[in-house]
């Protein structure tokens, strides 16, 4: 038998089937320092995050967030993420999206492996961001003004959506996902 001897009685208390016995409370008194009561609060509770996302310009850096989080009734407790603070720009950007779904198709055309485009439209943006890309003579972390977007190809015999960052100026694919 796997399961311990008083093990459904912490089950059932946790369930709500029925109260918590003096052997719940006991063990939860020796195990997390509180009552069944205070413990369940405790896991209720709800934790509210906030994200902050780096932009320069008005435009996100990829991969860039911070998240502040913090459980109802307090402050925020917690703070995590990812902050680029030392970078340069390494491309020009760009003026308009005109054009350019139809150039990461042409693009996604050349890749290995890809049988055929798919589509002609992007199912997702373009959407223009900062992605950081390689690093900088002062050893900073270059950012490329790139079009985000999803478009289709075809490999190993089916569709498949790619996620693609297109260089905004060279409109070459910088990454695929």
């Amino acid at each position: 038998d796997a399961i311990r001897k008083r093990t459904y009685e912490m089950i059932n208390a946790f369930l709500g089937t029925s109260p918590p016995s003096r052997n719940v409370e006991h063990a939860l008194l020796l195990t997390r320092g509180m009552t069944f009561a205070q413990f369940k609060a405790d896991i209720e509770r709800q934790e509210i995050i906030y994200p902050f996302m780096q932009v320069h310009n008005n435009v996100p850096i990829e991969h860039t967030t911070l998240l502040a989080s913090r459980w109802e009734g307090q402050t925020v407790t917690s703070v995590r993420g990812v902050l680029i603070h030392n970078y340069t720009i390494a491309n020009k950007r760009p003026g308009s999206s005109a054009g350019v779904v139809s150039k990461a198709y042409a693009a996604l055309a050349k890749v290995k492996g890809i049988e055929r485009i798919a589509g002609e439209k992007a199912t997702d943006g373009p959407w223009l961001v900062l992605l950081p890309y390689g690093n900088d003579a002062s050893g900073g972390v270059a950012l490329r003004y790139a079009w985000r977007m999803i478009i289709d190809g075809r490999a190993y015999g089916r569709k498949i959506p790619f996620l693609t960052w297109v260089d905004a100026e060279t409109s070459r694919i910088l990454k695929m996902l």
